[in-house]
């Protein structure tokens, strides 16, 4: 779930966690694809803060990663 201020991920059916990451704090996106996943255009997208080590938002098998890092930098502030 993309908003104006945050990226959230919701995960689980039964029992369910959730990832957020506020847009004032991203540090870094990533995005992963191999040949095949560049052909069929789909991938994984990776998303760091400046509060934490590491990816704290990672999504595998996502339809176009890049219109979406897209929809994530316009709502990131310069």
């Amino acid at each position: 779930e993309i908003t104006t201020k945050r990226t959230i991920m919701h995960r689980g059916f039964f029992s369910k966690s959730s990832s957020e990451v506020v847009h004032d704090n991203i540090r870094n996106i990533q995005i992963d694809q191999t040949f095949l996943q560049r052909a069929t255009n789909v991938g994984r997208i990776g998303i760091s803060s400046s509060g934490q080590d590491g990816i704290e938002i990672q999504v595998n098998h996502l339809a176009d990663p890049a219109k979406l890092k897209d929809i994530i930098d316009l709502y990131i502030p310069l």
